[in-house]
């Protein structure tokens, strides 16, 4: 037990003393320079574009994420008016009520047609 010990502590002090004699080589200084020049402001003019169409297109599409009418699975047809509107998540887009009703959809029951009957 005693042997172990003496070869653990000396290889403990050999490498102790091979660490002790490296060095760290710092890195090497980088050169000070000036920061870049920002670049100039471009008129306007050169921004905005030549077309108003193609400024417009943006708008476009964002009308077409929400469309006029929606057709639930359950085929009705839902307009902007509708109560159901926003509630409708899995439908079939329409631009008008009368395309979807046409394509064998149905107007919401309102309280109105309720009363009725």
């Amino acid at each position: 037990m005693f042997k172990i010990t003496l070869i653990a502590a000396t290889l403990i002090a050999a490498s102790a003393a091979s660490f002790g004699q490296t060095t760290a080589t710092p890195a090497p200084a980088k050169p000070v320079t000036a920061p870049a020049a920002a670049p100039a402001a471009a008129p306007v003019a050169a921004t905005t574009p030549a077309n108003p169409a193609t400024a417009a297109a943006p708008a476009a599409k964002a009308t077409d994420a929400a469309p006029a009418v929606k057709k639930s699975n359950n085929d009705i047809c839902h307009d902007e008016s509708s109560p159901g509107y926003k509630a409708t998540k899995n439908f079939k887009p329409f631009a008008t009520i009368d395309e979807c009703i046409k394509s064998g959809g149905r107007a919401p029951k309102t309280p109105d047609s309720k009363a009725k009957k």
